[in-house]
């Protein structure tokens, strides 16, 4: 529980830092972007890379991570050669990146129903807010460069804060949900979940 709510805090920062920045300097953020996508996107081919020759013969034979390298290099060297091509398909991603915070929020409507919380809808709402905003970024080729960045700005921005206050909320009423459940149950839960992450 603590690593889902910490790991949703931090995410929903990045939200309102982006949003942020997009506000102060939508050009020079959209260009780092692209950027810190190229580099990212190099490391991880390298990572693969490496690791396929790290790894023992009868491990390495079974994965594809020598072609999955090759395949994220080439990409991660478009947003660093061609930025120009590149910048549409950052809009998309962020567009994605908004409504992935609208889904979070959906995820959010759903346990508070399951929780007996009588709040749902308000998470549903807010969902609704980034998934829609999401969806005008992505399809509405008719809007102007300045007040694309000006929506993208706002709906990080909402991503992040709305994330940030329904993630608060909702793990105090999840901790109580838990605190309410048998300490043996608990333990069957946890070594439930320990089981999944090993399989």
């Amino acid at each position: 529980m603590k690593s889902i709510k910490w790991s949703s805090i931090f995410i929903a920062v990045c939200y309102i830092a982006a949003g942020i920045l997009f506000f102060a300097d939508a050009t020079l953020t959209r260009d780092a972007i692209c950027k810190w996508i190229g580099y990212i996107l190099l490391t991880i081919g390298i990572v693969n890379i490496v690791s396929y020759f790290l790894r023992p013969k009868n491990v390495s034979f079974l994965k594809d991570e020598f072609r999955d390298g090759l395949i994220l290099i080439t990409i991660g060297l478009l947003p660093l050669i061609r930025k120009d091509l590149f910048i549409e398909l950052v809009y998309f991603v962020l567009a994605v990146v908004i409504m992935i915070s609208g889904y979070k929020k959906l995820q959010d409507c759903v346990d508070s129903y399951r929780l007996g919380m009588k709040n749902g809808l308000v998470y549903f709402i807010l969902a609704a807010i980034s998934i829609i905003l999401g969806l005008i970024i992505m399809l509405d080729t008719t809007i102007q460069v300045k007040p694309l960045h000006n929506l993208i700005g706002a709906g990080l921005l909402y991503s992040g804060v709305s994330d940030l206050i329904s993630t608060i909320f909702l793990s105090k009423k999840m901790t109580q949900y838990v605190n309410s459940i048998p300490t043996e149950k608990v333990a069957d839960i946890k070594a439930d979940e320990t089981k999944t992450t090993e399989d």
